[in-house]
């Protein structure tokens, strides 16, 4: 199988898994959303920032250094499998012991109760976490997809069964107990039998990974910070329930460009590393995967934005309608991360960790008073129009300081594999905007299934027009394999 067959391989079983689990995540959100409070998802995005924290400082960039080196021996891979044992050990105690301090940060003592149980998340996780990237490397995502698929199921029913049992933020923390302690085990069950580790941890078999690691790792640590600056200043100043309304807004927005070009990295950067040396190439590709990112994640953004005061309301009741402001705010900066987030898998597969780490810091110092600045004006709506300001900026200065940097000028190229389908979105949405106008009276259920049919018909006949050779190479791939 060629490359490129590989790479789309890997886009239809990623795609498909990630859109399985994506609906089971929204089908999540809208039964939890009827059995639990905004505080209650309030205090579970206070918690995911910590979490977040110490999953940066268990991981080392390990797996990143793993598919970035294509030469590793069975005693690299042994020593690194227990690091990531000893270090996610470390973080689960360290949590433990660091809990007060968290709590006296937010004022909140309630979260001793959801950051207790998600630290096991640390005993659990590394199990697995080796043999996932192993299979990410060797581009065996067909694998990977059934038992993401099937560890999301399990995360979703455990969920849903303790808010109909409890309805509290314990559902919330089950769910993702549930999930990673079945991903963990699966990965554990299916890699042990292809590989087992030796007991080796020699310093010499690690010391190569870890610096490209912990480089990385800095990098993604300053990312961090500049992504979740917003949750602590909400959580710690404004409280627990506009922190909830925040967060369910800034989840949905950042649900299709998260999921989508998590797929595309996680196909690309193995296929990228594979080429490092060969620019022009690694142009093409790159391109062609901001195609890709482009033409699935702007549509979705746009018609979420113009469903949403339909949708919100009818899908999670009446008492979460501050969301909607929220979520058309901050579709702007989904919009931004759905471009400008593509980058990172470049970053790795070059080798240029340290020019990702500067761009962090660059980021993180234009972030943390801009977001500040939002939050003094006591509502979560100025923090997401501080949000989306910054974002715009972002956009511009990702490719003034990081793809021209590491494709060479390509501006023309770059902006004109973005435009169509910002266009093209752009003309969708102001006809569902204009036909809901005049529809306005009909019933919510009825006026959102129109509002998404003519979505999906406007776009869809466009796409045809103006990108038909795009829809053609994929869906031949597609049928390809499926025939296979």
């Amino acid at each position: 199988m060629s490359l490129k067959e590989k790479l789309f391989t890997g886009i239809i079983f990623s795609g498909t898994s990630t859109a399985v689990i994506g609906i089971l995540q929204i089908v999540q959100l809208l039964v939890l959303t009827r059995l639990l409070t905004p505080s209650d998802f309030g205090l579970m995005g206070m918690a995911i920032v910590v979490i977040g924290c110490a999953t940066l400082i268990a991981d080392m960039g390990i797996g990143t250094a793993i598919i970035h080196q294509q030469s590793i021996t069975k005693e690299n891979l042994s020593g690194l499998y227990w690091l990531n044992i000893l270090s996610g050990s470390a973080v689960f105690f360290a949590l433990l012991f660091l809990t007060p301090v968290v709590i006296d940060v937010y004022r909140e003592p309630r979260l001793s109760n959801v950051i207790f149980p998600l630290s096991f998340l640390f005993l659990i996780v590394p199990l697995g976490q080796q043999f996932q990237v192993l299979l990410e490397k060797a581009l065996e995502f067909r694998r990977l997809a059934n038992i993401e698929v099937f560890a999301a199921c399990v995360g979703v029913v455990v969920a849903i069964a303790l808010g109909l049992i409890r309805s509290d933020v314990l559902a919330l923390v089950g769910g993702t107990l549930a999930s990673a302690a079945a991903k963990a085990f699966m990965l554990a069950a299916i890699g042990w039998k292809q590989w087992r580790p030796s007991l080796i941890f020699r310093w010499r078999d690690l010391k190569g990974f870890v610096s490209f690691g912990l480089q990385h790792s800095g990098q993604r640590s300053v990312n961090y910070i500049t992504a979740h600056v917003d949750v602590f200043l909400i959580g710690s100043l404004l409280g627990a329930q506009t922190l909830g309304y925040y967060s369910v807004a800034f989840n949905l927005v950042n649900l299709p460009s998260s999921k989508i070009n998590a797929i595309l990295s996680r196909v690309f950067f193995p296929a990228f590393a594979v080429v490092q040396t060969d620019i022009g190439k690694i142009r093409k590709g790159y391109l062609r995967m901001q195609e890709f990112a482009s033409m699935v994640n702007i549509p979705l953004l746009l018609g979420m934005a113009v469903v949403a005061p339909v949708a919100i309301p009818l899908f999670f009741g009446s008492s979460w309608a501050p969301t909607v402001i929220l979520l058309q705010i901050l579709v702007v900066v989904g919009l931004s991360r759905s471009i400008g987030g593509t980058v990172g898998s470049l970053l790795l597969a070059l080798g240029r960790p340290k020019l990702g780490f500067k761009w962090s810091l660059l980021i993180v110092c234009i972030q943390v008073p801009g977001i500040y600045t939002g939050v003094v004006s006591g509502s979560a709506v100025g923090v997401a129009g501080a949000f989306a300001i910054l974002a715009c900026v972002y956009l511009v200065l990702n490719y003034a300081v990081l793809i021209r940097n590491l494709l060479g000028s390509c501006l023309r190229d770059y902006v004109m594999t973005i435009w169509p389908y910002l266009w093209m979105s752009a003309i969708m949405a102001s006809t569902i905007i204009g036909v809901s106008t005049v529809l306005s009276n009909f019933p919510p259920t009825i006026l959102l299934l129109f509002q998404t049919a003519l979505g999906l018909a406007i776009y869809a006949a466009l796409l045809w027009r103006k990108k038909k050779p795009v829809l053609l190479d994929v869906t031949q791939v597609a049928f390809a394999r499926v025939n296979q």
